[in-house]
């Protein structure tokens, strides 16, 4: 049997609805190559009936890992540790791969002559009633490369992003247990530890969004977990304050772009909700950061006039500032 090319880390909390699907988008012509990892992280449903079934008929291809629920980035962490690809890609439970893509893909990481730390790929944003293609390089950036010459306007994204396993377990992945979101901090660690990379624009990654009020994205969860963000702000934070050794401005850029987002994010949610001490004591912890960080604050202020006005908002004014805010968001989606 061939060295396995490429693990695929898919966290297999109550997806039975679809997990078969995401399976089969796996399932290219090349799949001998490929470590598929279902981690089930305790679920409640049929979820690990269903991947058993794929692991007998795929064996060698297909595995499944049983753990206590830990949330999303323990089903990371325990890919990590038991990964036999060179290279590592996450896949959510409800999400699949473009299976011609998947197939140039390994052609591809097959054909380079030299290793690289990561390859980075367009996805696409696919919802009920749409389907986008989101490129996060340009377009004239393409290839292998230096990481300071790949041409990335904004921040990079978990599901743009395939890393060598080994610079993985070299940087070391550290995410919260019980925690939304933290695939921003896998992307991002990840980033740390890239020398070379290789650009791809064709999508791989499918990424299903507003299917069901289940989603992270739906406006219930976001408003639930909000504090999730908040602690992802605070690790993003610890990261781009104690930068690795070696590790490059682009990848710090990245750190930033990401900081900058969800604190804008949070700042538009927090401000539409609810009225409170508990909400202050976050909006003024998100205010401190930027103001102590002005590099962060003035990309933010680029990306959005809402979290430039939120951003600056004193305490006497947080009642009004939230009626108004409300008011003109009113039908808005809460996505962020």
């Amino acid at each position: 049997m061939e060295p396995k090319l490429l693990t695929i880390s898919i966290a297999g909390y109550n997806v039975e609805g679809s997990i078969a699907s995401t399976l089969d988008s796996c399932l290219c012509k090349q799949r001998d190559l490929l470590d598929i990892i279902v981690v089930d992280d305790g679920a409640t449903d049929n979820t690990d009936q269903i991947v058993e079934a794929y692991a007998q008929k795929y064996p060698g291809v297909i595995r499944l890992a049983k753990k206590e629920n830990g949330g999303y980035g323990t089903t990371i962490m325990t890919s990590i540790g038991l990964a036999k690809g060179k290279y590592f890609k996450v896949l959510d439970g409800d999400d699949s791969f473009v299976t011609d893509a998947l197939d140039e893909c390994l052609n591809k990481l097959k054909s380079l002559d030299e290793d690289v730390d990561l390859y980075v790929s367009p996805y696409l944003r696919t919802s009920p009633v749409s389907q986008k293609v989101m490129d996060q390089v340009d377009s004239d950036c393409s290839g292998l490369m230096d990481i300071e010459d790949l041409k990335a306007p904004w921040r990079i994204g978990m599901h743009a992003v395939l890393y060598k396993t080994s610079m993985l377990r070299e940087v070391g992945v550290r995410l919260p247990s019980h925690c939304l979101y933290t695939d921003v901090l896998y992307a991002t660690t990840g980033m740390r530890g890239v020398h070379r990379v290789f650009v791809s624009h064709m999508p791989l990654y499918d990424y299903k969004v507003d299917q069901n009020e289940g989603q992270s994205t739906s406006a219930t969860s976001l408003i639930r977990h909000r504090k999730d963000k908040l602690i992802v702000i605070r690790e993003l934070l610890k990261l781009y304050d104690n930068p690795a050794q070696g590790e490059s401005a682009k990848a710090l850029n990245v750190n930033l772009a990401w900081i900058a987002t969800f604190c804008a994010w949070l700042l538009g949610l927090l401000f539409r909700i609810d009225v409170s001490e508990e909400n202050w004591a976050d909006i003024h912890e998100i205010q401190t950061a930027l103001k102590k960080r002005p590099e962060i604050r003035t990309q933010m202020d680029a990306r959005s006039g809402s979290a430039k006005l939120l951003s600056r908002v004193p305490k006497w004014l947080y009642r009004p500032v939230t009626k108004l805010y409300t008011r003109a968001m009113r039908g808005k989606t809460f996505y962020g």
